[in-house]
C-alpha cells in the first residue's frame, strides 16, 4: 500500500485510505502561515477578556442562587405567596447588588403615584399595641411620625429597626415618635417575641387589610411614611434606604 501523501487524494474507497496521510493533513491546518509571528500583548489582550467572561458567569449564577435562596426561605414563613413575592422584589430591588445584577428594578413608587401622593393628610388609624392599649395617629398631630410597616420574616426590615429605635431615643424630646406597624398573619404570636428579643422602645402595633388598602396597598416592605407635624405625608420609602437619609429627613421635618 502506498503510504505517500499523494494516496488519500487519488484514493477513492477504503483501501486506498492512508492513516499518515489523513494525520498529516490534518495537522497541516494547524501550522501557522508563513512568515507569522506571536503577538504576546494579543495574546494577554484575549486571555483577560476570557477570565472576565469566565467570572461574568459564575457571579450571575451565585446571585441567581441567592435570590432562589431568599425566595424559598420567605416561602417557608407562614405568609400569603403574594405577600412573600412582594418582599422578595422589595428586599431585592434598588437595595442591594443582588437586585441591581439580575436586572430587577424597583417599579414601586413609580406605580403608588397615582395611588398616595406626599403632602396628602395621613390615612388615620386607631389600633392597639400588645398590651392592648390604643394608639391612634391623630394623637401625635404637632410631632414628625416616622410610621414603619415590617414584618419579622422581611430581612431588611430588621436592618432598619435598630435604626428607628436609635431615633426614636436621641429625637424623642424633639418632636420625633416612631410607630410601628406589623404586617405578619400570625400577629402577636411572632411580633411577641420579637419585641421582647430586640426590646423595641416605640410603640408597636398589628396592621390589616383595611389599613395597607388606605395607605396605597403596601406594595413592598418595608415601607415608611415620614409625617410631618401638620400630619401630612413628607415622604414615602419603598424597601431600604440608607440610615443617613433617614436621619436627614427627620431633622429637616422637625426643623420646620
Amino acid at each position: 500500500m502506498d503510504r505517500s501523501e499523494d494516496s488519500l487524494t487519488s484514493a477513492s474507497g477504503p483501501e486506498g485510505f492512508s492513516d499518515d496521510a489523513w494525520i498529516q493533513n490534518r495537522l497541516s491546518a494547524l501550522r501557522p502561515p508563513a512568515g507569522w509571528e506571536p503577538n504576546a500583548e494579543v495574546g494577554i489582550a484575549l486571555l483577560k477578556q476570557g477570565r472576565r467572561s469566565a467570572l461574568a458567569r459564575r457571579q450571575k449564577g451565585l446571585y441567581v442562587l441567592a435570590g432562589v435562596a431568599l425566595a424559598g426561605t420567605l416561602l417557608a414563613f407562614p405568609v400569603t405567596r403574594v405577600m412573600a413575592n412582594r418582599c422578595v422584589d422589595a428586599c431585592v430591588a434598588g437595595t442591594n447588588a443582588v437586585g441591581q445584577a439580575l436586572g430587577i428594578t424597583a417599579a414601586f413608587q413609580s406605580e403608588r403615584g397615582s395611588e398616595l401622593k406626599t403632602l396628602e393628610v395621613a390615612p388615620g388609624f386607631r389600633l392597639k399595641d400588645r398590651h392592648g392599649n390604643p394608639v391612634e395617629l391623630a394623637d401625635f398631630r404637632g410631632k414628625v411620625v416616622v410610621l414603619n410597616f415590617w414584618a419579622t420574616w422581611c430581612g431588611p426590615c430588621k436592618v432598619e429597626i435598630p435604626w428607628f429605635m436609635e431615633f426614636q431615643q436621641r429625637f424623642r424630646e424633639s418632636g420625633l415618635t416612631v410607630l410601628g406597624v406589623s404586617m405578619d398573619e400570625d400577629g402577636w404570636k411572632s411580633v411577641g417575641p420579637y419585641l421582647d428579643e430586640h426590646k423595641v422602645n416605640y410603640p408597636v402595633m398589628i396592621g390589616d387589610d383595611e389599613l395597607a388598602k388606605a395607605y396605597g396597598g403596601l406594595d413592598a416592605l418595608p415601607m415608611t411614611f415620614l409625617i410631618n407635624k401638620s400630619g401630612r405625608i413628607a415622604v414615602v420609602h419603598t424597601g431600604l434606604v440608607a440610615k443617613a437619609t433617614y436621619e436627614g429627613e427627620i431633622k429637616k421635618l422637625m426643623a420646620e
